[in-house]
């Protein structure tokens, strides 16, 4: 039959050995082995190495085609860390797949690594979609308490300055993109011009001269919001850091750009600490999963034994 003479027939360029049904057979093998990474070095009887190396990689896959990203992360994020810890398991089984090229014939698969292609390969064709954003902060400072407290849980909406309207007793996510976020009360928002009139509220409430009321632009004022409480010194960082005033009355302020406004409409989830496990140090750990669980899920199970 012409079938069997073409799997029979010799790969040009190849020892004579070296049948077409040897080759595909050899190629199967290759690209399974590409696609499900430490199943080779499973079928090679190093099975906890190779268990290792796949639970790492499909783990990676899952974060990162499951977790949203989160504009309030800084440094190196989970998405980052997932990417890294999926190139590194993938690159590095190449790597071993292609120092065993000569032996990759003598490579068995037994019914259990099969069983693990087909439970991998489940998670692996899974149609990718895109995560999305999720914008939430921990609260690390009680600048807004008792309305936002420590360890509250806050997600919010990015902030956009043609949709939305800032006003005094604004509760706001500042910051941006590379520097430290958190939580604070407006005490000033909207007009500097109106603020720094000769009655306005900027005029009582800070000493004559003060930043906020210079006009440092040619065309008016630079900084647009003050907010209760500030940043301590070792988070200011790229730019120009805010500027920190204190009222008359004592009280701790600072002034920001209406580009440090990060985020508006908050939305307490819960508390990282609403559940007290043994220690502080657990709590937390305990609180970060179920935060995790929300960001994956949706599901919120903060509040459940109130």
């Amino acid at each position: 039959m012409p079938g069997m003479e073409l799997a029979k027939s010799r790969i040009p360029y190849l020892p004579p050995d070296w049948t077409v049904a040897r080759g595909v057979r050899y190629a199967a093998k290759l690209c399974v082995f590409m696609l499900v990474p430490g199943l080779h070095q499973i079928a090679c009887k190093r099975w906890i190495f190779g268990g290792l190396l796949m639970a790492l990689y499909f783990a990676a896959e899952f974060n990162l085609s499951n977790v949203p990203f989160n504009f309030s992360d800084s440094g190196f994020t989970i998405g980052e860390l997932a990417g890294f810890f999926s190139d590194l398991s993938l690159y590095s089984c190449w790597v071993l797949l292609a120092l065993d090229a000569r032996k990759l014939e003598l490579r068995k698969l037994s019914s259990g690594p099969l069983l693990i292609i087909s439970c991998a390969a489940g998670l692996y064709f899974v149609p990718d979609h895109n995560p999305g954003t999720l914008n939430i902060q921990i609260v690390e400072h009680d600048f807004a308490c008792p309305t936002w407290c420590m360890h509250d849980i806050v997600e919010y909406r990015m902030y956009d300055d043609r949709v939305h309207k800032l006003s005094a007793g604004d509760h706001v996510v500042l910051g941006n993109y590379f520097d430290y976020m958190y939580v604070a009360e407006l005490l000033i928002a909207g007009s500097p011009e109106e603020a720094c009139s000769e009655d306005g509220l900027a005029t009582r409430l800070f000493p004559a001269g003060n930043r906020f009321c210079q006009k440092i632009l040619v065309n008016g004022y630079l900084y647009k919001v003050v907010a209760l409480g500030g940043h301590a010194p070792e988070y200011t960082t790229i730019g120009d850091p805010p500027s920190e005033l204190t009222t008359v009355g004592g009280r701790k302020v600072t002034i920001y750009t209406n580009s440090q406004v990060f985020g508006v409409e908050l939305k307490k989830v819960g508390n990282t600490r609403q559940y007290f496990v043994f220690t502080d140090s657990i709590t937390d750990i305990v609180g970060r999963a179920l935060m995790s669980i929300y960001e994956v899920t949706d599901v919120n199970l903060f509040g459940l034994f109130e």
